[in-house]
């Protein structure tokens, strides 16, 4: 029977396999990758940087447009909760008037002036 020794082993060697060969195929890629390369190390330099601006332009218009949507969806939340605020301290204020008219309809009946 197994023990639990043994499937710790096991599992640790398979950690160990799956890392020596995830390094060892980061290796072969990025020699592959060198040796395979049509341009130069220059001129790769200058299509990432190219890329990696164009990456930021098209994140920085996609942030505005995010930014924009958020703030058109903020505002009509604004102004339904503004509308159902105002609404809240109108009936509030019906309230208050209604129970100030029944203390003074009590006081009338009590006597109390």
């Amino acid at each position: 029977m197994f023990d639990s020794t043994d499937t710790a082993h096991t599992e640790s060697a398979d950690r160990k396999a799956f890392g020596l060969g995830l390094l060892l195929g980061a290796v072969v890629g990025a020699s592959a990758a060198l040796l395979l390369a049509p341009a130069s190390g220059e001129q790769t330099r200058r299509k990432i940087r190219r890329g990696a601006t164009r990456l930021y332009d098209q994140s920085g218009a996609l942030a505005v447009d995010l930014w924009d949507d958020a703030n058109r969806s903020t505002r009509q939340l604004r102004k339904m909760a503004s509308k159902e605020l105002k609404r809240g301290v109108r009936r509030s204020n019906g309230y208050a008037q209604e129970a100030a008219e029944l203390v003074e309809m009590g006081r009338r009946r009590l006597g109390w002036r």
